[in-house]
């Protein structure tokens, strides 16, 4: 069953909706329905967006022709459900998409800024000095700069590179488990560069740090919001451009 639209013009398939992580709500208009699109097994080369599963949501005679989003139907972004009028604007229709609504433990809360790591200062590990070439710094975080001792499943990080020897890389990730083959900030012999991290806390409270350069380099990192007794980030560390 192809759910793919066919035009730019959307003459085969309505707009569309992103609905939390990894789900797409989509009007067909070839067949009338409402669909919910799951694109976390991902799509196979062969087949498009044929290939990955398809709930309907809503079907009849109105979902054949162009209705617009905000106006004729909206989704909840946070929540559970998916929300539609009759053509003739008469009467409401509430549906369950079938995703669990987040927690209040799953989003994040936001922290004063408190710097963890400073390795020019000495702060967040013993002695002042740069991180050489391929050193990893683990870095407490449970219980420090506003963030609890206990429950905390992730947190976001402002980290920086500064003076760095060499072009190179660095990495973050939970404590106690393997290194990703990802980075999280790239940079250019002797430029300061700074982003922001979301990275899962390992069982031990800590996250770990990695500079991948070919030269030392100081880091310096810095608290701003956690994640508590939710889910923690899947797959390799979020990382946004600041």
């Amino acid at each position: 069953m192809p759910v793919h639209s066919t035009g730019w013009d959307h003459r085969y398939s309505g707009r569309e909706w992103l609905l939390g992580d990894g789900y797409l709500v989509r009007q067909d208009l070839s067949t009338g329905r409402l669909l919910l699109l799951d694109f976390h097994d991902g799509i196979k080369v062969s087949g498009g967006e044929g290939t990955v599963r398809v709930r309907t949501l809503a079907r009849g005679e109105e979902w054949k022709s162009f209705r617009r989003p905000h106006r004729s139907w909206a989704v909840d972004r946070t929540g559970s459900t998916v929300v539609w009028v009759d053509a003739d604007n008469q009467r409401i229709h509430v549906v369950d998409n079938g995703i669990a609504a987040a927690r209040a433990g799953d989003r994040f809360t936001a922290l004063s800024p408190a710097r963890l790591l400073d390795t020019r200062a000495g702060l967040g590990r013993p002695g002042a000095g740069p991180v050489g070439a391929g050193g990893e710094v683990p870095l407490q975080v449970a219980g420090r700069g506003g963030v609890p001792q206990s429950g905390v499943k992730a947190v976001v990080l402002n980290v920086t590179v500064t003076e760095p020897q060499s072009d190179g890389h660095l990495t973050v990730w939970p404590a106690a488990t393997a290194r990703p083959d990802s980075s999280n900030l790239n940079w250019t012999a002797g430029r300061t560069v700074a982003n922001l991290v979301t990275v899962p806390v390992g069982s031990t409270g800590k996250v770990d740090l990695a500079n991948l350069g070919w030269g030392s380099a100081h880091v310096v990192s810095t608290s701003s919001a956690t994640s508590a007794d939710g889910d923690s980030p899947r797959h390799r560390p979020r990382a946004y451009r600041t």
